[in-house]
This record gives structure tokens, sequence and C-alpha cells, in this order.
């Protein structure tokens, strides 16, 4: 309320200058914590933090300044960056530091995460003290600047049009409140190797898109209503403010926010000339082991819940009481057509030539698909239930992943067949 109350008092020059600070101030104090924090701590921070970033970008568009759109652009760039950092690059990057002190904050950082979610008297008391320990050297090694620099957190939108040829174009999508009146805004940030400054389009309001969205019925009912009857409206919500700057294009990169994530977005721009790839991040391009192709793909479905008599994970931790209970119940039946889907998959598959491996019925278990990790297949396509704790997540549950997790990714999951 005090920054909101500066601006409404300032000039436009003056509200800039406030805005920049609070930027600058924002960022470092988020990256100072980055390598201090496990995954689920991070998300949960960035996630907080994107909300405050997109409220100050708000500001930022009220005064109308070209240079501010890039502002906004690579602050986008970084946040989408930010969230696709995990926990195993920052180790692995850690433990390339010749100073044998990073051996230590390494161990200690293992070791706090351990002791996280401990009640013992004990365990807390260790835990205060790692944490005093961690903190100290993660400043005496510079561990922020360390990761900052070698994970390329700085990563600017300039940085990326480098490796645009003639043919792409770039999307970066922000999703922006109005603090007025409340309405969320989506715009499109988009450049080209040609462009020497991004451009800004408007696309839709949120409430727009969650209209199109609201469909009655059964899934399948849903589905075809969103992608079938409702496609051309979509289409118009999204890619038609930005038709102008496609024209040309062969290729375009998008990388979406809000609600943009539970849309298909292939699906409704199929019978284009130009391909859409969706990216987490723009950044992404910046990597040299990303790969479009889809020559290689893992198959799971039909898997077959017969044999469950309590709903159990690997590692000794149980599901919520919740999907117990429809297995105890017999509600949780196999999942009908989920064969089906996944041989005509295979079908096509092999009618291009290209590799697949199918893991069906009791072979649709967690133990082949934890066999994929380190796979270079680039496709995984799992017909199953999945199942979610959502908001009303209560601590006292026995879903143990993480009984204080806050991240929804950890209080859900998909169910397969029994491990053999």
């Amino acid at each position: 309320k005090f920054t909101l109350a500066l601006f409404e008092s300032s000039q436009s020059e003056s509200k800039k200058k406030i805005l920049d600070n609070i930027l600058i101030e924002k960022f470092y104090n988020f990256q100072n914590l980055f390598g201090l924090l496990n995954d689920i701590d991070r998300e949960n921070l960035l996630l907080k933090f994107e909300s405050k970033i997109n409220s100050i970008n708000y500001q930022y568009l009220e005064l109308e300044k070209i240079d501010d759109i890039e502002l906004i652009l690579n602050n986008s760039i970084k946040i989408k960056g930010l969230s696709l950092i995990s926990q195993i690059q920052i180790a692995n990057y850690l433990k390339k530091q010749s100073n044998p002190k990073f051996k230590i904050y390494q161990s200690l950082s293992k070791e706090y995460g351990e002791l996280q979610n401990s009640i013992s008297f004990d365990k807390r008391v260790r835990l205060e003290k790692v944490r005093s320990q961690l903190f100290n050297l993660h400043q005496e090694l510079n561990v922020s600047k360390i990761l900052t620099n070698g994970l390329k957190l700085n990563t600017s939108w300039e940085d990326i049009r480098s490796k645009l040829t003639d043919e792409d174009l770039a999307v970066d999508i922000i999703r922006v409140p109005n603090q007025s009146n409340s309405v969320v805004i989506y715009y499109g940030i988009l450049f080209s190797s040609s462009s020497t400054k991004p451009k800004l389009v408007k696309l839709f309001n949120e409430s727009e898109l969650e209209k199109v969205l609201n469909c009655p019925g059964t899934t399948k009912e849903r589905i075809k209503c969103v992608l079938d009857t409702k496609s051309k409206k979509l289409y118009d919500l999204i890619f038609e403010p930005i038709s102008t700057y496609i024209a040309d294009k062969k290729v375009v990169y998008i990388s979406k926010t809000g609600i943009l994530h539970s849309l298909p977005l292939g699906s409704i721009t199929i019978d284009n000339t130009w391909s859409l790839k969706n990216l987490s991040s723009l950044k992404s391009l910046l990597s040299d082991s990303i790969n479009f192709k889809t020559d290689g793909v893992d198959l799971f479905g039909g898997a077959n819940f017969t044999g469950f008599n309590k709903a159990q994970r690997n590692f000794s931790n149980q599901v919520s009481l919740e999907v117990q209970e429809r297995f105890q119940n017999g509600e949780m039946e196999n999942l009908e057509h989920s064969k089906t889907e996944v041989l005509e998959i295979k079908k096509l598959y092999d009618s291009l030539g290209a590799k697949n491996n199918l893991s069906i019925n009791f072979d649709a278990n967690e133990s082949f698909f934890r066999k994929l990790s380190g796979e270079k297949n680039d496709v995984i396509h799992v017909a199953t239930h999945g199942f979610s704790e959502g908001l009303s997540y209560s601590v006292n549950s026995t879903f143990n992943l993480n009984n204080n997790a806050m991240s929804e990714l950890m209080r859900s999951g998909i169910i397969l067949s029994p491990n053999s």
C-alpha cells in the first residue's frame, strides 16, 4: 500500500526509479537464497516472487515505455528459467568447484534437507545448527554469485534472439493483474532474429479464456467441446492478435503461463502452415541438448490394478488415504481404452519406422517407469489414472512423500500396475 501511494503521488520518472529499485532488491534477495533452498521451498518462494513481479510489471506497463518491455521480458525469462533449475543441477555444478569447502557445503545441504521434516527436539536443535553453518558457508563461498554465473540465471532476450533463424518467432506469454479492477490480462511479448526491440501485444483477459473453457459434461464431452466446438474461439483469443507477426514464419516457439498450461495449444494450431514448439522457458533455446524430434517414445497404458490390497508406493511411502479407500472399496477400476490408446500410438510410430517401447498390463508399473530415468527418448506417454490431494490437503494425512509439502506436485501422482 505504501508503494502504491508513492506511485499515485510521483511523476513518471520517479515511479520508474522506485520500480527499478524494487526489482533490483527482489531479484537480489531471491538469488541470494537460491542455493540454500531445496526444490520445494524454492518452488514455493518462486510462486510468491512471480506474483510480486507480475504486479510490478503492471506498473511498468502503465508507464508505457518501450525499454520497460525489454525489462519485463527479461524478468519473465529469468523467472521461468529459475523454475527449471533443479537441486541436481545445483549439486552437480557445485561439485566442479575447486575449493574443498564446497564439499562441506553440499554435505550440510543434504543433511539440512533430511532434517527439515524432523519433529524430535534433538533433531530440531541440530537443524538450527546446520542452518547457521550452511548460511555462513553460503556467504563465505559467495554461492549465489557462482550459481548465477554458472547456471546463466541472468539470460537476456538478446541471448535468445541470437539462436533464432529468419523463419522463427519467439513468444513469451505473461500474466499481469490489473491492480485497479482485479482483471487479469495476458500479453504476448514477441521477437524474431531481426528484432531490435521486442513487441508487446495484448491477447485476452483471463475471464474470457475461462468462459471458453467452461464446458459441461463428462471428460470426453468437455475435451470435444473445448478442442472441437470452441477451437476457433481459442485460436482467436490466443493467436489471432499475433497472426501478422507469424505470417512469414515456419516455427513459433512459445512459453506459456497461467491457465494456458492446461491447454494443448498444438491441437488448435495443427492446420496452420507453421509449427508450434512449446517451451517451459525461452531460455531453453540456449541449451545444446534441446531436441524437438519425436523419433522415440515410451508408452504406458492398460495398467491392471488387480492385486492391490492397499495402494502403496516404492520406498514404503503410502499414497493418500482417499486413494487407498478407493482401492479397498473396489472403486479404482482399470482405465477403459487406455491400452487401445497406446497400441494405436505404437502403430503410428511403427509406420514411421520410429523407435518405441511399450509397457502394458502388469508391465505398466512403477519399477518399469523408474527405469526410464536417464533414457534419451523424447516422449513419455502415460495413459492411466491420476490423483491429487488438492488445496484441502491435511498435514495429518499418511501421504508420506513430504507431509509438509506445499507443492501440489508433491501431493499428486499417477497410478500404475502393482510392481511384480
